[in-house]
């Protein structure tokens, strides 16, 4: 993984033995769960072991569970809608019997985010998962609840689990993660499901990755009780979850459905001992207990009480998980909060060891409803796990159904930070706390439950009770979603600031074509949330500047047609133009320019952001004017010169044909605020090269374009393409490039070029999806240039 925390090897049980001195045998639990483990400890040499935390997968002991408790579809007494364009789907509609998702919208005022604008357009999430799902199920669900057009991505980790049929049902928790996510966050760009086995080695595995991907929120129901949980399985997830706070991500965790017996449903280890779930207890993931709602007929907030029922109807019972950790100390976020309750009579430092004067960590944090008096409904048809009724409607419960729809509150959230001009919110915890510490806050964002407790089966004395403020049974208790989302927000502001965007009040484009066959746009966004930008746009060609006034509303992005803006037209006779926008009065602005065309056989576009500065150099490691065969190259490098008052003088130098101290140079002198493009042919070279563009007084902007057709074996046989950039203004020793992909019919290069006088080593690290890196060294000699070609040396990767 990038991040070197966890370090992931396989081979047989032969060999785990020899490498780390350990016999492993097979056991059976008194329940007949099969498992296999070590009967010692491992050992590692003497020269890492100050460098190993923890070692997993020598054993088989753990494995993780889900309790959604879902009832027959007979028994739900379904309002139905027919399907608009699916006759075969019954929608089902409101009614008293169980919640769709309008009605926990308008309950908990999703409403008020959906009305301003939040949907969680834009947003990635994650589910953090042990088993598959049908996919067909998920947008049979959204057709009828949301109509969601998510990205869907489901991400395997160490193969994944099991088929359908062959996990332990978890497909039913998988499905019902993903269609209450989708519910609540319809607008939700995109959802990446994390699929691994369940062990404890896929646990570590599957955690590596989403802190890998640094997926902002993250949503798990599965989960096991701490006094099951090997503490050093614990520990790992905590230093994992340690980083993903360190990089801005919500980790929300269902808190368990046995109330405070936390290892009630545990097959492998059932106790009725007060202890709490993991990871919800982990000080740094947010934790969500349960409630019963209660709505008024127009499914506004009535009330709610802590989800408590029992092992009754056919053994369907639970309650909110709740408790003290017994590992964890409890952190600030918690102890200095001004919250009622948090610090309460069965408070402790004995389970978790601490300190005198300490407490241990207390769960949940926040609840949700969770109770099976009524339901959610979630749409599942795998028979191999169950799902065999005629509708495919199940009613569903438990505080598996709490944390998506919390993690999708948060989703929303980010949401309206990030149009704001803010971050993302992050870890949540000590947010919320020190929101719930304000008492109009508390109010006004939460709805604190006092009713009830989460004793489940009555086997511990009526603990924990819920209580005025906070409480082991239902945390700080529901939400009022925009309420919260709003202060979320203005105390995410508050501790950041303000993001700050690559804005600038000056930007300055080289190049541009309109007619011919060519369409330009300039396209501007705003970052202020509260501000217009007034802007002009002064287009330089061959005869005198057009300057044309627009405007671009807070948080907004508009996109303009130069050709509306010099009235002509993309069929119309070609020519070219420069472009430098100004921000008149306002914040400042971001400018890319996009140019689409269909010329010299190519039918392609470009997209440049534009330059903020102008400089006295410019560097381009590539250029082609080849034209040889199939091969169609053409470059041109457009200049600019700003300056209102003073001339340019300006050298291009073309380190073409192997050339040293004596490379084909150009001389220009641009006038004030003109513009212009010119090629190498101009100076008869054909072929690949590198051009350096420097002024010798007053400083410039270049661009340099690139049009293309050629015969590329890899790219699929005859392609054609375009390329624009603004010149890098220095040599440098770093590069990174964000993206890359060596796929089918894809051909990927990097361009080096060297400028300087001696030779030049580089070192291209290429760091592929499955984590792995490589590493090649490349020779550049001096004023030359070298295409490494990526595809060549990949392998296997893409």
């Amino acid at each position: 993984f990038n991040h070197r925390v966890l370090i992931v090897f396989k081979g047989t049980i032969g060999q785990a033995e020899s490498v780390f001195h350990v016999t492993i045998n097979n056991y059976t639990t008194a329940r007949g769960q099969a498992f296999y483990s070590n009967t010692t400890d491992p050992l590692v040499p003497a020269s890492i072991v100050g460098s190993v935390q923890s070692l997993t997968g020598l054993n088989s002991v753990t494995r993780y569970h889900h309790t959604p408790l879902s009832t027959t579809n007979s028994s739900l007494h379904f309002n139905a809608n027919a399907h608009m364009t699916q006759p075969n789907i019954t929608c089902p509609s409101a009614s008293s019997s169980y919640y769709i998702p309008n009605q926990i919208a308008t309950a908990y005022n999703l409403n008020g985010l959906y009305n301003a604008g939040y949907h969680g357009e834009g947003q990635t999430a994650a589910l953090y998962e042990l088993d598959t799902f049908q996919m067909s199920d998920i947008t049979t669900y959204t057709s009828c609840f949301g109509h969601s057009h998510a990205s869907i991505v489901t991400v395997p980790v160490l193969g994944g689990p099991p088929p359908p049929g062959q996990g332990d049902s978890g497909v039913i928790e998988v499905e019902l993660d993903a269609e209450l996510m989708l519910s609540a966050a319809p607008g939700l760009g995109s959802l990446r499901i994390y699929e691994a086995p369940n062990s404890a080695a896929g646990d570590a595995a599957q955690w590596a990755r989403i802190v890998q991907d640094a997926i902002p929120v993250v949503s798990t129901s599965w989960g096991r009780c701490e006094d099951g949980t090997l503490n050093q399985e614990m520990t790992q997830q905590y230093a994992l979850f340690s980083m993903a706070i360190a990089q801005g991500q919500s980790i929300l965790a269902a808190s368990g459905d046995s109330g405070s017996a936390g290892c009630q449903f545990d097959p492998s280890y059932p106790s009725n001992a007060l202890v709490a779930d993991n990871p919800s207890a982990q000080p740094l993931v947010t934790g969500v207990g349960g409630t019963n709602l209660m709505v008024n007929a127009d499914n506004s907030y009535k009330s709610e009480n802590t989800w408590n029922n029992g092992s009754g109807n056919g053994g369907s019972g639970g309650a909110s998980g709740g408790g003290i950790s017994h590992l964890w100390q409890m952190l600030d976020y918690q102890t200095l909060s001004n919250v009622p309750g948090v610090i309460n009579q069965y408070s402790s430092n004995l389970p978790c060891n601490a300190p005198q004067g300490k407490y241990c960590r207390e769960t949940p944090d926040v609840s949700l409803h969770s109770d099976i008096a009524i339901p959610y409904l979630f749409y599942c048809s795998s028979i191999p796990d169950g799902c065999t009724n005629s509708t495919h409607w199940y009613g569903v419960a438990g505080t598996s159904c709490a944390a998506p729809i919390w993690a999708a509150i948060a989703v929303l959230t980010n949401e309206e930070s990030v149009k704001q001009g803010g971050f993302n919110i992050g870890f949540l915890n000590p947010l919320l706390y020190q929101i719930a510490s304000d008492p109009t806050k508390y109010n006004n964002d939460f709805h604190d439950v006092t009713s009830g407790n989460n004793d489940f089966n009555n086997l511990n004395n009526q603990l924990y009770p819920a209580t005025v403020g906070y409480d082991m049974a239902t945390g700080l208790g529901s939400l009022n979603a925009a309420n919260l989302a709003t202060d979320l927000v203005a105390l995410t502001k508050a501790n950041n600031g303000q993001r700050l965007a690559p804005v600038s009040t000056l930007w300055y484009f080289p190049e541009g074509s309109e007619g011919g066959g060519f369409q330009e746009y300039i396209t501007l966004q705003n970052p202020s949330p509260t501000q217009t930008s007034n802007v002009t746009f002064t287009y330089l060609s061959n005869g005198a500047p057009v300057v044309v006034q627009h405007s671009v509303a807070p948080s907004s992005r508009q996109t303009f047609n130069a050709v509306a803006d010099l009235h002509t037209t993309p069929s119309g006779t070609g020519y070219h133009d420069g472009v430098i926008i100004r921000v008149t009065s306002g914040p400042g602005i971001v400018a890319e320019r996009p140019i689409y065309f269909k010329w010299s056989g190519i039918a392609s576009g470009t997209d440049v952001l534009g330059a903020t500065h102008p400089s006295l150099s410019y560097y381009f490691s590539e250029a082609d004017t080849t034209q040889a065969g199939q091969a169609n190259y053409k470059t041109y490098v457009s200049i600019l010169d700003p300056s209102s008052t003073l001339n340019a003088h300006v050298t291009l130098t073309y380190y073409a044909n192997g050339c040293t101290t004596s490379c084909p140079t150009e001389q220009l002198t641009l006038t004030p605020l003109q513009h212009l493009t010119v090629s190498p042919t101009d100076k008869g070279i054909h072929g690949k090269l590198a051009i350096a563009v420097k002024s010798s007084d007053n400083p410039i902007v270049a661009e340099r374009a690139l049009y293309f057709q050629d015969y590329i074996p890899r790219a699929g046989g005859l392609t054609t393409g375009a390329a624009s950039v603004i010149g890098a203004t220095a040599p440098g020793n770093d590069w990174l490039f964000a993206e890359g992909f060596t796929g089918s019919g894809f051909q990927e290069y990097y361009e080096l070029a060297n400028f300087g006088a001696v030779a030049a080593t580089a070192n291209i690290n290429l760091e592929y999806d499955d984590s792995t890196t490589q590493t090649i060294s490349v020779s550049v000699p001096a004023f030359q240039h070298v295409a490494f070609d990526v595809n060549a040396v990949q392998g296997t990767h893409s």
